[in-house]
């Protein structure tokens, strides 16, 4: 069963991510303090642990998921060409709008980055949320 391994905001563009251990989450504001939550289609962004472990490998480095700028990090579950699919944490009801291209900032972070990104939606995915809650690290995630 696919888990949330992380939780990250940013305040502010370009200020590093904040990591969480919970988070509320709203159909208004998206994750509670993040800069991007009003945004139509993309309140929340999720990224796959494997993906990111993929891009690291190609780029030669273990960077931290942080670089990546997404809000959740998830554990067991890939994102490629999931537009629409429903993603699930406790009674946070998300809804896969788009993939999250990778931005100039991942080869800032480390050269090579944004490349390895790209394929197969290693990027993460864009969210609209459906309906909110509260998430934590380390609950189950369920894709439908």
């Amino acid at each position: 069963m696919p888990k949330i391994a992380g939780i990250a905001r940013a305040l502010k563009p370009r200020q590093p991510m904040e990591e969480l251990s919970s988070v509320a989450i709203t159909v208004e504001k998206g994750l509670e303090g993040d800069r991007r939550g009003a945004l139509p289609g993309a309140q929340v962004t999720l990224v796959s642990e494997e993906a990111w472990a993929r891009a690291c490998a190609e780029v030669g480095q273990d960077l931290p998921w942080t670089t990546r700028r997404a809000n959740i990090l998830i554990r067991g579950q890939d994102f490629n060409e999931s537009t629409g699919m429903e993603v699930r944490i406790g009674e946070v009801h998300l809804r896969v709008t788009q993939e999250t291209d990778p931005c100039s900032m991942m080869e800032t972070a480390q050269e090579g980055l944004r490349a390895a990104l790209t394929p197969e939606w290693r990027g993460g995915a864009r969210c609209e949320v459906l309906s909110g809650g509260t998430v934590c690290v380390g609950d189950e995630v369920v894709i439908s």
